[in-house]
């Protein structure tokens, strides 16, 4: 005898066991969330959040966020990364510049991303360094393991890290 494909007893059981843990989660695509930029209600968070000079270190990382948007903007425009060349002193007011215009642009507070931000970001000059790369490739592989176990309930949208801070949150951009 073939499967009918109908819900039997024993499902209906199990679904109403499990369904005070069921929850719906929508994500936004990253292609929709690297050219739309932040929805409309995350940025309404980030003015009340950024428009405060010392803002917490677990919300830094909403400036660290828009900093690495700026830069994929400068990127785009230079073919290059900002703080790549030898002297990347010269980048610093070109992504400042992009930074304003990014925060701009998205209703942001004008000083939301301090000036010693963009400032270490040039410097750095897109470095990976490799225990920040294993530290994240280890939260991305405990992300992969709740979404194939169905067990926990898997971090929402985008998760930034500070490796300066080493604090990370995790956004519904």
């Amino acid at each position: 005898m073939g499967d009918s494909g109908g819900i039997t007893r024993a499902d209906s059981d199990r679904l109403a066991k499990a369904a005070c843990d069921m929850l719906a989660i929508d994500f936004t695509p990253l292609h929709v969330e690297l050219t739309d930029g932040p929805n409309r209600a995350t940025l309404a968070n980030w003015r009340d959040v950024l428009s405060v000079r010392e803002y917490p270190a677990p919300d830094r990382n909403l400036a660290i966020w828009a900093l690495f948007a700026a830069a994929d903007l400068f990127a785009a425009e230079f073919r290059r990364y900002p703080g790549t060349l030898e002297a990347f002193e010269s980048d610093v007011p070109t992504l400042f510049d992009i930074v304003a215009k990014y925060c701009d642009a998205h209703g942001l507070p004008p000083a939301s991303i301090p000036a010693d931000f963009v400032h270490e970001f040039c410097r750095s000059g897109h470095a990976q360094l490799h225990s920040t790369a294993a530290y994240i490739g280890g939260v991305a592989a405990q992300e992969i393991i709740k979404l194939v176990t169905a067990q926990f309930v898997p971090a929402r949208n985008t998760f930034v890290f500070n490796g300066i801070e080493s604090s990370g949150s995790v956004y519904d951009l």
